[in-house]
């Protein structure tokens, strides 16, 4: 009956190692967070090819993320996998029309680019790529997603000017933008800003007055 198991959630149950191979391919939702899972990732985990909720957070897992993640990704819809101790670049490939909406990597040592596939997440709403070791220029093409709400890249060494947004709504849904602790260069354009129009708040008793908000570290900015 265990190949038919669709749904396991073993959070906060103080597991040192996996406790099992992962041969259910009817699996879509796995939830082993908050345990104290050691060492790399086990392939078997690639022959989930119906998972659409991966949840590994806050374990001690180590080494890379398997390039077989790629096989997985069409169907992913959350791929949580923060404050572990993977290294390495971001292997994932996404391919056009996956339905990921959630992707979080914070509190990893993951360096390299961002990678350009993320173009390809539509529908995605959650961008969590902080406290890495991410090094890249501010990857305004993000803009075209039109989804995304949150977008934290903190503490990585991210460098270089922010450019002007060519589009005419460009992170239309953004809500919480978190930039700081990086090694850009200049200012943040005044456009940019202006364009988040999800972070506006309109005072009523002054019409044509606006706030935004977003969290942004001036210190460091260099220029």
């Amino acid at each position: 009956m265990d190949r038919y198991l669709s749904f396991l959630c073993l959070f906060v149950s103080l597991f040192l190692q996996f406790p099992f191979n992962f041969s259910w391919r009817s699996l879509t939702f796995l939830d082993l967070s908050y345990n104290l899972l050691e060492g790399p990732l086990p392939s078997s985990l690639c022959n989930l090819t119906n998972l659409e909720y991966l949840l590994l957070s806050n374990n001690k897992l180590s080494g890379t993320i398997p390039h077989c993640f790629g096989n997985i990704s069409s169907q992913l819809i959350a791929l949580d996998l923060r404050k572990n101790g993977f290294h390495g670049k971001i292997p994932l490939n996404f391919p056009e029309a996956n339905q990921l909406k959630n992707l979080g990597l914070n509190g990893n040592k993951l360096e390299g680019p961002i990678p350009k596939s993320l173009f390809n997440c539509k529908k995605l709403e959650i961008l969590d790529l902080g406290h890495n070791k991410i090094s890249d220029t501010f990857p305004m093409w993000l803009e075209a997603l039109p989804e995304l709400s949150v977008l934290i890249l903190t503490s990585n060494q991210l460098h270089g000017t922010i450019g002007i947004s060519y589009s005419k709504s460009p992170f239309l849904k953004l809500r919480i933008f978190d930039i700081s602790y990086n090694n850009f260069s200049g200012s943040i354009p005044a456009e940019m800003i202006e364009n988040f129009q999800s972070m506006k708040r309109i005072d009523h008793n002054h019409q044509a007055e606006a706030k935004y908000f977003y969290h942004v570290n001036d210190k460091r900015f260099r220029g």
